[in-house]
């Protein structure tokens, strides 16, 4: 069944603080809210004796919730109103849930989903490496605009048992609006 599974898309928010090290190197770190996961793909369902009462096709989303302490550096080629950059570093994640969305079709068309949650068997801390790049766009003196494409993966399994290993991994698009308070 994992060949079955394909990406669903995710999130990640919260507040970020930044502290500027040198002219091109600044600290991150925050305290963010992460749903990540997978989903299968629409299977269609074959009963031995049909019945219009059952349905006729599913697909399950898995949620893998978090509560994430990014602690990242960030290297800027300074060009004016306009810097780019590259990021890195480790991001502590605390486990929150895993949370699993089944939705069945039948015949007709309509759809039913169920949900359930479960938070044993996982690991209640793992952690994740991120590298990003991207432009920072500054507005004004104090206030920036960033956009950033990245990529997460696990470093450690996200599930606790010793025989199997388990490792989420993401693409995405991180954006902001920075205040420099100085």
């Amino acid at each position: 069944m994992r060949n079955d599974e394909i990406p669903k898309y995710g999130f990640t928010a919260g507040a970020n603080l930044q502290y500027r090290i040198t002219k091109n190197i600044i600290f991150h770190t925050g305290l963010l809210y992460s749903d990540q996961g997978e989903k299968t793909k629409a299977k269609n369902i074959v009963w031995v004796t049909p019945d219009p009462g059952y349905p006729v096709k599913s697909h399950v989303i898995y949620h893998y919730q978090y509560i994430d302490l990014p602690l990242t550096i960030q290297y800027r080629y300074l060009a004016g109103r306009i810097n780019f950059f590259i990021t890195g570093g480790p991001i502590m994640n605390v486990f929150l849930a895993k949370r699993t969305a089944i939705t069945s079709v039948y015949a007709g068309g309509n759809k039913n989903r169920t949900s359930s949650g479960k938070d044993l068997g996982y690991a209640k801390l793992n952690l994740s490496a991120m590298l990003g790049f991207g432009l920072n766009y500054k507005i004004s003196n104090r206030l920036s605009i960033q956009i950033e494409p990245l990529f997460r993966r696990s470093i450690s399994s996200i599930v606790s048992d010793k025989s199997s290993k388990e490792y989420l991994y993401n693409f995405g698009i991180c954006m902001g609006v920075y205040y420099d308070m100085r």
